[in-house]
């Protein structure tokens, strides 16, 4: 495939294929047999940039994936200012399995910090964030608390995190049940 600002095939870094011990044959458009284990397949969005689309097993294994982008999404940096539109990743889908784990995004100061991973058995992990101020007027966000409800028959469980202002992370507590 073709990178970014180019016409000649193989130039981009990007994997369009895997081969192993497992590859399965196959014919191309000229006739030659070749072998191929997993195969990458991109989109290109508004911007010229390509984002992986889709991961296809042919070893006979249930590992298909499907990845959904936002495209178009406003970035923010944290004082406000605007840095454009950007791409996040919004779903994986194992289709053989056909579990999704859905992705969601700060909507509040568009600056792209994940806040929620939604897990196709019914649990999700998410994050909540607070301000930390570093030396002189520099003020950052850093995770304040990760709640994971793991099991849809109990309670979320939050993990609150201690910041250092600005060193590492002092200490980190547990809040809920052993």
């Amino acid at each position: 495939m073709p990178g970014l600002g180019t016409n000649w095939n193989d130039s981009s870094p990007r994997i369009s294929m895997i081969e192993d011990s497992r590859a399965a044959s196959y014919y191309d458009s000229s006739g030659d047999t070749l072998y191929r284990s997993y195969s990458f397949s991109y989109t290109t969005g508004p911007t010229g940039l390509s984002y992986l689309s889709s991961i296809t097993s042919y070893v006979g294994t249930p590992e298909n994936y499907t990845f959904t982008i936002n495209q178009g999404q406003p970035l923010c940096s944290p004082a406000g200012v605007s840095f454009g539109t950007t791409s996040l990743l919004a779903a994986v889908t194992t289709n053989g399995r056909r579990y999704s784990h859905n992705f969601t995004y700060d909507t509040t100061l568009h600056d792209g910090d994940l806040t929620q991973v939604q897990f196709s058995q019914g649990g999700h992990l998410r994050w909540t964030y607070t301000n930390c101020t570093y030396g002189g007027p520099i003020i950052v966000l850093e995770v304040k608390n990760r709640h994971l409800l793991s099991n849809t028959q109990k309670s979320e469980e939050v993990y609150t995190f201690t910041p250092g202002n600005g060193s590492s992370m002092s200490s980190i507590r547990r809040l809920g049940p052993l």
